[in-house]
């Protein structure tokens, strides 16, 4: 107590042969340790409680939907509904961006599971193919009058004749158009093509509805755009594969599983 009192700088308590009592200072030391032992109190039971809901959060990562009518849009809400009703204590997070993105986060555990739409999964990750969109050549319907798949002469010069729409090398859907323009025009006819680059698919509806680009998107992208848009549909082969996944290190763990059954009943 006497190395207390020489760093504080005064006498805490005061000593005599009866005992020793709190000084007029020491006491309103008491004070001030008592409050911030109750501000220290309050700070951490935040935190903990903080700290409880982060680790009770379901997180999971999506690539974004490419309208209200797609499937991933379906497969999410869905997904966050029937886990509420499972799992009324065990809130769910859900976040969408691009598949690059998604890849990294998921990787530095920012999320549970996601859901990709890649090719095929990298080797660090496990996970079920849930579905396969058709990909189509999309213009104006002026424009694209009498184009069809087994014309390919007409197909390059339309391709070669307007600006091409399309999401960047990160995305997904990327990987599933370039072998199409390859197949469309030719290995390496591409580089002739003048593409935009647009991560956004309602950005990319606008280019092609009202200045004429043309794109290549999943049908399912196009059901709410009428008449003013033409698709010539693809080979399957070209469609866009979905994908939920996760780290092969959490294979087996009750999340995944739980996540799966939900995904399983919604689709039965």
């Amino acid at each position: 107590m006497a190395h207390v009192e020489a760093v504080l700088g005064y006498a805490v308590l005061e000593r005599g042969r009866s005992g020793a009592a709190p000084t007029r200072t020491g006491e309103r030391a008491v004070d001030i340790i008592r409050r911030i032992e109750r501000l220290w109190h309050d700070l951490t039971n935040a935190a903990d409680e903080r700290f409880r809901r982060t680790e009770t959060v379901v997180r999971i990562g999506s690539v974004i939907p490419l309208g209200p009518d797609s499937q991933i849009a379906d497969f999410l809400a869905d997904l966050a509904a029937g886990w509420r009703l499972a799992h009324p204590r065990q809130p769910v997070f859900i976040s969408s961006m691009i598949a690059e993105e998604l890849l990294n986060s998921l990787r530095r555990g920012l999320f549970d599971v996601v859901l990709l739409d890649v090719e095929t999964l990298p080797d660090d990750l496990d996970g079920r193919l849930l579905s396969a969109s058709p990909l189509a050549l999309v213009g104006r319907a002026s424009e694209m009058d009498g184009v069809r798949l087994d014309d390919p002469a007409a197909l390059t010069a339309l391709l070669l004749r307007h600006p091409v729409a399309i999401p960047s090398l990160r995305s997904g859907l990327r990987q599933k158009i370039d072998p199409v323009l390859d197949e469309l025009l030719g290995h390496g006819r591409g580089r002739r093509l003048e593409i935009v680059e647009v991560d956004s698919i309602p950005v990319i509806l606008k280019l092609v509805g009202r200045h004429g680009f043309l794109s290549i998107l999943p049908s399912v992208s196009l059901a709410a755009m009428g008449g003013e848009l033409r698709q010539v549909s693809l080979h399957p082969s070209h469609s866009l594969p979905l994908w939920i996944a996760w780290p092969k290190a959490r294979t087996g763990q009750g999340l995944q599983r739980q996540v799966l059954e939900l995904l399983s009943l919604m689709r039965a």
